[in-house]
C-alpha cells in the first residue's frame, strides 16, 4: 500500500468532512428558516385572530350592555314621549348592575346621543361633556339606515379623556320607528392593546379595518387623530393597500410583499382575516427583517454549537480514518505479497476453500493453474536477486491481466510459484488462458543495469480441472495441478500440461 495513496485518502477525507460540515450547516439553516417561516406565517394569522377575538369580546360586552340599557329604557317609560327624566340615573344603575355579572373594566363612557348628534347623557369611569358627534361614522350609518341594529366607530383619541378609544352604537327607536336616541359605548383601545402585548408575534403590526376603510383598532397604538376622516399617523397596512400589492384572493392566507409596494417600506409577510358579522378585516403584517432578527435571536447558539459539534465529529472521523487505514494496511500486509502486490498463499487458501465449495454446490467447473518460473535459482545466481524480483513481478503482471473476473483468484504460492484459480471455466477455457500466459511471457524483457545480457523468462504451467460430478477437495486439486506443472518441467519447460 503506497504512502502516496494514504496521503491522498487523508486529503480526500478532510475535504469530504469539510464539505459535509458546510453542506449540513447550510441545509440545517435553510430547513430551520423554512420551518420558522412557516410557523411565523401561522403566528401572523394567529395574531390577527387573537386581536379580533379581543375586539369581538369587547364589542359583544358593549352590545350586551347597550341592549340591557335599551331594555331598561323601554321598561321605565314609553319612548314615544322621549327619554325618561331619570335617564342618567338609569345609566349608572344599569352599568353597576351589569358589572356585577360581567366585568367591564375595558369599557369607557356610555353615551346617549340625541337625533341631532349631541351628547345629552353619559355615565362611566370618566367625566363626560356635552359634545357634537354628528360627524362620527357610527352616527351617520345609523341615521342613513333605519334598519341598522348597530354601527361601529373608528379608532380616535377621545375628546374627553385623551386616550385612544373605538366605539359601538345602537339605535333606540319609538314604537313608530322614530329615532329617539343613539346609545354609544366607548371601549378603551389602550387596555385592549395592553392585554395583547404578550400574546402577539413580536414586531407585528395589526390593523382592524372597517368596511368604509376607517381603522377600528391597531397594534401597536400610534399617536391618533382626535377627529374622524383624518389620515394623520394612520398605519400603512390598510387592506386596500395590501390588495393593491397582492390582487389575488387574500383572506385567510399569508403572503410576501416586496418593499416599496403601495407604501410598504420593507419586504413583509401579511395575513388577512375577515369577519362577516361585523364587516371588518384584520390585517397583520411583520417585516422580513423582524422575522430574521427573531430567528437569529432564537438560534443564536447554533453557530458556535454547530462548529463545536462538527469539529468533534471531524476529529473523531479523522482519527477513525487513520485507524481504518492502519487496519487496512495491516490486513494488506497480512494477505498480500509485498513484492508483487498479488495475494499471498494465506489469503488464497481462505478464498479458494469457499470457492471450491461454491463450485461443488452449484455444479460449476473450476480450473486451477499452477505456475512456476523456469530456472529461477539460476537467474538469481547469474543476474542477481534484483533481476529475479523483476522476473517475479513480470509473471505476476501477466497473471493479473488474465484474472480480471470478479471471482478469479491468484496468488504467489511461495518462492517462484504462482497459482491461478478460474471458477466457471471449462477445460478448454483453462487451456486458452494458459497459452495466453505463455504468450505474455514471450514478450517480457527484464532490464539489467549491471550487465549487457538479459535473461529470458519462461514458465511451466500445470492445469487441474474440477468438473461437475467430480468430488475433489481443495488440497487434491492443488496437488494435481502441482504434479502437472512438474511434468511440464520434466518435458522441457516453457509449456503446459493438463492433469
Amino acid at each position: 500500500m503506497p504512502k502516496s495513496k494514504h496521503s491522498k485518502t487523508i486529503r480526500g477525507t478532510f475535504f469530504a468532512v469539510l464539505f459535509m460540515f458546510l453542506g449540513s450547516s447550510g441545509l440545517f439553516l435553510y430547513t430551520s428558516w423554512n420551518e420558522f417561516l412557516n410557523d411565523s406565517k401561522q403566528e401572523i394569522l394567529t395574531s390577527a385572530d387573537i386581536t379580533f377575538d379581543a375586539l369581538e369580546g369587547s364589542l359583544e360586552d358593549s352590545r350586551l350592555l347597550l341592549n340591557f340599557i335599551k331594555q331598561k329604557l323601554r321598561e321605565n317609560d314609553s319612548l314615544d314621549q322621549g327619554l325618561p327624566p331619570n335617564t342618567h340615573e338609569l345609566l349608572q344603575s344599569t352599568r353597576k348592575e351589569f358589572n356585577l355579572y360581567h366585568p367591564i373594566h375595558h369599557l369607557g363612557l356610555t353615551v346617549v346621543i340625541d337625533p341631532t348628534g349631541k351628547v345629552i347623557k353619559w355615565s362611566g369611569p370618566l367625566k363626560g361633556a356635552n359634545a357634537e358627534l354628528s360627524d362620527r361614522f357610527f352616527f351617520k350609518a345609523i341615521k342613513a339606515d333605519p334598519s341598522k341594529e348597530y354601527a361601529l366607530g373608528e379608532l380616535l383619541e377621545s375628546r374627553v379623556s385623551g386616550t385612544p378609544i373605538y366605539q359601538i352604537a345602537i339605535p333606540v327607536r319609538s314604537s313608530k320607528g322614530d329615532l329617539v336616541c343613539i346609545l354609544s359605548q366607548q371601549i378603551s383601545a389602550q387596555i385592549i392593546d395592553q392585554e395583547l402585548q404578550d400574546k402577539l408575534l413580536p414586531g407585528i403590526n395589526v390593523v382592524v379595518q372597517m368596511s368604509n376603510g376607517a381603522v377600528l383598532f391597531q397594534h401597536p397604538l400610534l399617536p391618533l387623530p382626535s377627529e374622524p376622516d383624518s389620515d394623520k399617523n394612520r398605519p400603512l397596512i390598510a387592506e386596500n393597500k395590501v390588495k393593491a400589492a397582492q390582487p389575488s384572493e387574500t383572506a385567510g392566507q399569508v403572503f410576501r410583499i416586496t418593499g416599496g409596494s403601495q407604501g410598504i417600506t420593507d419586504t413583509s409577510y401579511v395575513g388577512i382575516l375577515k369577519n362577516e358579522e361585523y364587516g371588518v378585516s384584520t390585517v397583520a403584517m411583520v417585516s422580513e427583517k423582524s422575522l430574521l432578527s427573531l430567528f437569529l435571536r432564537k438560534n443564536w447558539g447554533f453557530f458556535p454549537l454547530t462548529l463545536l459539534v462538527c469539529l468533534i465529529l471531524f476529529v473523531l472521523f479523522y482519527g477513525l480514518c487513520h485507524m481504518t487505514m492502519n487496519l487496512e494496511k495491516a490486513l494488506w500486509n497480512a494477505t498480500t505479497d509485498p513484492l508483487t502486490g498479488v495475494p499471498n498463499r494465506r489469503a488464497f487458501e481462505n478464498d479458494f476453500t469457499r470457492l471450491v465449495k461454491l463450485m461443488h454446490r452449484e455444479g460449476q467447473p473450476l480450473a486451477l493453474l499452477f505456475i512456476d518460473i523456469d530456472h529461477f535459482k539460476q537467474i538469481n545466481d547469474e543476474f542477481g536477486h534484483a533481476v529475479g524480483d523483476r522476473a517475479l513481478n513480470a509473471v505476476a503482471n501477466c497473471i493479473l491481466d488474465e484474472a480480471r473476473r470478479p471471482f478469479d483468484l491468484c496468488c504467489r504460492w511461495g518462492g517462484e510459484e504462482f497459482v491461478l484459480a478460474l471458477p466457471n471455466s471449462k477445460p478448454g477455457k483453462a487451456l486458452v488462458t494458459a497459452n495466453r500466459l505463455l504468450k505474455c511471457m514471450e514478450g517480457v524483457t527484464i532490464s539489467n543495469s549491471n550487465m549487457m545480457s538479459t535473461p529470458k523468462i519462461t514458465i511451466s504451467i500445470g492445469i487441474a480441472n474440477l468438473t461437475p460430478g467430480l468430488e475433489m477437495g481443495k488440497d487434491e486439486l492443488v496437488r494435481l495441478a502441482d504434479k502437472a506443472m512438474l511434468q511440464a518441467k520434466a518435458e522441457g519447460r516453457n509449456r503446459l500440461v493438463v492433469a
